[in-house]
């Protein structure tokens, strides 16, 4: 059907072969996805729009005006990596959020005390890095579109290079991420 003259088996049909790493990096992406779509119904039930107008509260403390939440806001990716893995209702101050027991615990890892032992491996270890590696900002040094970029963690002014087809190439040098 491609026009080439070659039977379709060798040719259209032919099944692709591709290099482990892509496809480690495409399980990865797929478990991303999946996990911020999970985590974020399971905060919503578990914390409820209280906690999600509450955080956003914070997150914003007045710099955003007054703001109300929207899916559409320029910052909301920043906010949400921010809700799940570093916000949690004040275990001390009036919190919206009625379980007392998530007083004091990200979503993330309420997540992960609920629902841990039945996620895949590698889900549950970028959950507990994500809950353990600290929320910086990062400037975009250089971009090879298609396969990555080198960010500078602009508090540790430490360099890392960064395999990601998708994002890379929408970025460009000297973003903020």
């Amino acid at each position: 059907p491609c026009g080439s003259g070659r039977k379709f088996k060798h040719c259209c049909g032919a099944p692709s072969v591709e290099p482990p790493e892509v496809l480690a990096w495409r399980r990865m992406r797929r478990l991303i996805d999946e996990n911020n779509e999970q985590l974020h119904r399971f905060a919503m039930n578990a914390y409820g729009e209280q906690g999600l107008t509450e955080a956003w509260q914070e997150f914003s403390f007045g710099a955003l005006g007054e703001l109300p939440f929207s899916f559409d806001s320029p910052h909301i990716g920043v906010f949400m990596s921010w809700f799940h893995n570093f916000w949690s209702p004040d275990p001390y101050g009036d919190s919206a959020v009625r379980d007392k027991a998530l007083h004091g615990v990200e979503p993330a890892s309420a997540y992960l005390l609920q629902r841990g032992p039945r996620l895949d491996p590698l889900q549950r270890d970028y959950l507990e890095s994500c809950l353990e590696a600290p929320l910086s900002f990062h400037r975009v040094l250089e971009v090879d579109a298609g396969k990555g970029f080198v960010l500078k963690d602009l508090v540790t002014h430490v360099e890392r290079t960064v395999a990601e087809r998708h994002a890379s190439e929408s970025i460009q040098v000297g973003d903020v991420l």
